[in-house]
Order: C-alpha cells, then sequence, then structure tokens
C-alpha cells in the first residue's frame, strides 16, 4: 500500500515540485498552500506522514503541531523551516515534530525522512502523555513556542 503524505508548503513552485517528485516514487499525495486548510487537513486527514511548512501565513508552528497532537492518532510530523529559523526548529522537535528539514533541501532527502517516518511505530499512551501532557496538560505540547 501506498504511503500518503500530506504537503502543506506555502510557496505553490515549492509544494507543486514537491508533490510531482513524491507521486512519480509512488505515494499518495494531498497537498495546500492555504494555512487554515492545512490545519483542517492535520487534523482529520487520512494520512500517513505530514511535511508541514512551519512558515505558513496565517498558523503558527505551534498550532500546527498542536493540531497534530489533538488527533486521537498523531501522525509523524515533518516540520519544514528556513536556514534561519534554527530556534523553531528546536522548538518543533521538542513539541512533538518527528523530524525538522531545512531549506534549501534535497527531495531524495525529503523522501528519506518521510521512509523513516512512516516506518516508525506509533508514539505509545506514556510516550504521548510525556510528549503532549507535561506541565501545559491536556494535549498541550511540552514544550512551548
Amino acid at each position: 500500500m501506498a504511503v500518503q503524505v500530506l504537503i502543506a508548503e506555502a510557496d505553490p513552485q515549492q509544494r507543486d515540485v514537491v508533490c510531482r517528485f513524491l507521486r512519480r516514487r509512488g505515494y499518495k499525495v494531498r497537498s495546500t498552500s492555504d494555512g487554515m486548510r492545512a490545519l483542517r487537513l492535520l487534523r482529520r486527514d487520512a494520512h500517513d506522514v505530514a511535511v508541514f511548512d512551519l512558515g505558513m501565513p496565517g498558523v503558527s508552528s505551534a498550532r500546527a503541531l498542536e493540531a497534530n497532537a489533538g488527533r486521537s492518532d498523531p501522525r509523524p510530523l515533518i516540520a519544514v523551516t528556513d536556514e534561519k529559523s534554527l530556534y523553531e526548529a528546536v522548538a518543533a522537535l521538542r513539541s512533538g515534530a518527528f523530524e525538522t528539514l531545512t531549506r534549501p533541501f534535497r527531495l531524495e532527502h525529503l523522501e528519506w525522512l518521510i521512509q523513516r517516518a512512516a516506518a516508525a511505530p506509533a508514539p505509545s499512551e506514556g510516550e504521548r502523555h510525556i510528549l503532549y501532557d507535561g506541565p501545559g496538560g491536556a494535549g498541550r505540547p511540552l514544550f512551548g513556542f
């Protein structure tokens, strides 16, 4: 069965390049460059892995990670950031992102991360508690932005 990937990328050109590459490699891809639609898809879509641009207008990285954490079955999320956003990348990892990817990146590296994320076991209830229910409680990421 093909891995289903959600691509939420603000730059339509970058999004199209990534989507074409992944489709040629056999992935099922759903995508958007709209921040609010990206949040809705992140919460409800039946994807295996999400690749989420943390610089999407109108959507904070914290909201994206909280939307994923709020799912009954959080999916691995690969957070894409700009080179100058080191703080945001570290905060995303601490808030439950599977991995971060800094622009510019090689498409083959993205595919490798997607394969790793899709093969990773889902977090156990205890791990989910540690990641998402720390001092903030009730589904909030342990480390805020």
